[in-house]
């Protein structure tokens, strides 16, 4: 074909495909998308509306933040123990677009930071600024405050698989004899320190915090068996507890009629007298003990207890022990504590020094085993009794010109009958006070041999119950499962009829006993409130949460033990039992800048700041409608509630 046909057939392709071109750039929607679409395309776009440069929350390797998290609060408290050196910290933003700084670096491909170096004791700040796209900007202030070596040197608990402890295990006495049969010869310690961070060892050996112990040798018969149990604290320094460990010898001894002889750990000679009175058709053994049989024991060094064998074998139903003036004064002149070892019933005495020119002073201790049911005490036990294990009359009184000087509290073992526990996790030892007409609990633990052991303050009318917990108006009820679990803990009862009550008021006085059964105080205060009688229930849970520090008077003489506590004067006393446990301070936990409840000006000027901090820790919380109520009266659920918050706080 000639040349010039050809030149023409490719400039009509050219043309048609410049055609084609421009059409598509004319139509984005119809042909192949040019490259600038397909650039366009792959952009995220953001509206505008969605940038925030808030956050959606914060997460910690280590610690607890105060208050809990949100986007409006900007300033935070974390509490980190002093064995933390270095915290991670997941900072999640509420739009993933934004950019995280935290003092000045830049956060890049990650949302976690961690301290470069080891955290100060004390206070270390980190600022977290959020800048969102718009460049809105917002800044977190967090503060770890990393505490102070612990120089706690304390056990919290001690205890053997065998034998008895004397005297009761108490934090602040270093000195034990545990007594043991003679057949014992190997026995495990249990161990626990108050904090945590105290290293534990016994003899010689490391062990955990909670640790356990058993003897690798067999026991020799005597006084030569140590145990040392030694608390180092984590700032140094430590405590050593010795434990003596007494085997008994092998000695025949008979045992008499109705006494288990479990606890025989010593040559006690029988005592000197037995003699039979009968009164209104009550047959009464009087056991009379002289000092002569026992004088070694009393004289004897890192002896702190004696035993007196006072079991009598004959039938009676009242059982009266007589303690010699020369017994009784040797035992208060050398600080020896007389364990008075019955048919069916120990019972530690510790008598008090007596005056030389008082040497006919002496002291008469009876026991008298009873049936509860019919009688008055019965009709008024505590609601959730069901049945009782045993029950019986204990009685002291001194005679002579000088009157007898107990240590207090008692120690009292009974020996339970099994055909009569019908669950043993479920029994509680109980004391009948005359002049409220309500039974005293006093707790207890079951041990080998169906020993029940309790400990009381005073003499009087004693059972061991069976507890029924299960309570008719507090199924489907919001505190339902607090209940049981604080009944179970035996820190609170019900009120009869196999009732709770969950909605009625609590009392200040119930409050306050209720926050001393929980934080498990000891140390007792005599009170100086007038209108705290000298026989009210609560007297003891009431002193001792005065020594603590957990209660204050409406002024220095009235305390209005019977009037209903308010949800502020609950949120005090909380936080005083707080700092108390935890060892914060109250001024060192962060107080939030704002208060989230929209009443808080109807609070007490005393208790705002309570208020704030209950919240902050977790504590207490308001109502739906955003108000705390400061001066509503706080409910049983409430008061329980709370109450097992500050338990699993003080716990962890």
């Amino acid at each position: 074909m000639p040349k010039h046909f050809w030149v023409l057939f490719a400039l009509i392709l050219f043309l048609g495909a410049y055609g084609e071109g421009a059409r598509a750039e004319e139509h984005p929607g119809s042909g192949a998308p040019s490259a600038s679409s397909q650039q366009e395309a792959a952009l995220t776009t953001v509206s505008g509306s969605t940038y925030s440069s808030k956050l959606a929350g914060l997460r910690f390797s280590a610690g607890a933040l105060q208050p809990s998290f949100s986007p409006e609060q900007y300033d935070y408290l974390l509490h980190a123990p002093y064995e933390t050196d270095f915290v991670e910290v997941e900072v999640i933003p509420r739009d993933p677009n934004s950019s995280l700084s935290v003092n000045t670096f830049w956060l890049k491909n990650t949302n976690v930071f961690r301290n470069q170096n080891a955290l100060s004791v004390g206070n270390n700040y980190f600022e977290i600024v959020v800048t969102a796209l718009d460049g809105d900007i917002s800044i977190y202030r967090l503060n770890i405050i990393r505490g102070v070596p612990s120089s706690e040197r304390n056990l919290k608990s001690l205890s053997f698989s065998t034998g008895r402890l004397y005297p009761s295990f108490d934090p602040s006495v270093t000195q034990y004899t545990l007594y043991v049969d003679h057949p014992v010869k190997f026995y495990t310690a249990i161990a626990r320190t108050e904090d945590a961070s105290s290293r534990l060892s016994f003899n010689g050996t490391a062990t955990p915090s909670g640790g356990l112990y058993t003897n690798d040798a067999p026991l020799e018969v005597g006084t030569a068996n140590t145990l040392n149990v030694i608390v180092s604290a984590q700032a140094g320094g430590s405590k050593t507890y010795t434990i003596t460990i007494k085997r008994a010898e092998n000695l025949v001894k008979s045992t008499p009629t109705g006494h288990s002889g479990f606890y025989n750990t010593s040559p006690v000679a029988k005592p000197n007298t037995e003699t039979l009175k009968e009164q209104n058709g009550q047959v009464k053994a009087v056991v009379e003990i002289v000092k002569d049989p026992y004088a070694a024991a009393l004289e004897a060094k890192n002896e702190p207890l004696v035993f007196i064998d006072a079991a009598s074998g004959q039938y009676h139903h009242v059982l009266e022990v007589k303690l010699a003036p020369d017994l009784w004064k040797a035992a208060g002149d050398n600080g020896k504590a007389l364990d008075v070892i019955m048919n069916d019933l120990d019972v530690v005495l510790k008598p008090g020094p007596v005056p030389s020119a008082s040497k006919d002073t002496g002291a008469r201790l009876s026991s008298r085993k009873l049936e509860l049911s019919g009688r008055t005490e019965w009709e008024q036990k505590p609601p959730t009794a069901s049945y009782a294990a045993a029950a019986f009359l204990l009685t002291f009184e001194s005679f002579g010109t000088y009157t007898a000087q107990l240590s207090h509290p008692l120690d009292i073992a009974l020996e339970l009958n099994p055909a009569k526990v019908r669950n043993a996790s479920s029994l509680a030892a109980y004391r009948y006070d005359e002049a409220s007409k309500r039974w005293q609990f006093l707790g207890g633990e079951l041990k080998p041999g169906n020993r029940y052991e309790f400990r009381s303050d005073t003499f009087g009318l004693f059972a061991v119950m069976g507890e029924d917990r299960s309570f008719s108006d507090t199924t489907g009820h919001w505190a339902e499962s607090s209940i049981e679990i604080m009944t179970t803990k035996r820190i609170a009862s019900g009120v009869g009829d196999g009732k709770f009550e969950p909605d009625a008021p609590v009392t200040r006085a119930e409050f306050a006993a209720l926050l001393a059964r929980s934080m498990e105080l000891q140390e007792l205060r005599t009170l100086s409130f007038a209108d705290v009688p000298g026989d009210a229930w609560y007297r003891y849970e009431l002193g001792k949460a005065a020594a603590a520090g957990f209660i204050e008077g409406i002024d220095e003489a009235t305390f209005a033990p019977q009037a209903t506590i308010t949800r502020e004067q609950m949120a005090a006393m909380l936080m005083r039992a707080y700092s108390f446990r935890t060892k914060i301070r109250l001024n060192d936990i962060l107080l939030p800048s704002a208060s989230k409840f929209s009443d808080e000006a109807s609070a007490s000027p005393w208790a705002a700041r309570s208020i704030r901090l209950a919240d902050a820790v977790g504590l207490m919380n308001g109502s739906p409608d955003g108000a705390f109520h400061p001066k509503a009266s706080a409910t049983r659920a409430e008061a329980i509630v709370v109450l097992l918050r500050l338990i699993n706080k003080a716990a962890s």
